[in-house]
């Protein structure tokens, strides 16, 4: 099922909920089936959008280098390489071997 056939689902079981709130004698019935089709119709707007949103992560992981991580680069201290102060947070101070 495409996208397209899903939210033209949608729209038609929105209309039908409208139809049966018409319809409907009780008003607690007619105020659910008028909420659940108000609730299809909003879910038939949001599939072509959710869709496009899959579709740019999609490509977003494809970006990724070869061993699945980012280029990230290299935090910068400001300070020499042979001074260190305990005011440096521990992830930007550098690992001594």
């Amino acid at each position: 099922m495409t996208d397209e056939q899903l939210a033209a689902m949608h729209r038609l079981l929105a209309e039908y909920h409208r139809k049966l709130a018409k319809e409907a004698m009780l008003d607690v019935v007619q105020q659910y089936q008028a909420d659940l089709a108000q609730r299809l119709a909003d879910e038939a707007v949001l599939i072509p959008r959710r869709t496009a949103i899959v579709k740019r992560l999609y490509e977003h992981e494809q970006q990724k280098t070869p061993r699945g991580a980012y280029k990230l680069p290299e935090p910068t201290t400001d300070l020499p390489d042979n001074e260190e102060t305990d005011d440096v947070p521990l992830f930007l101070r550098r690992v001594k071997n």
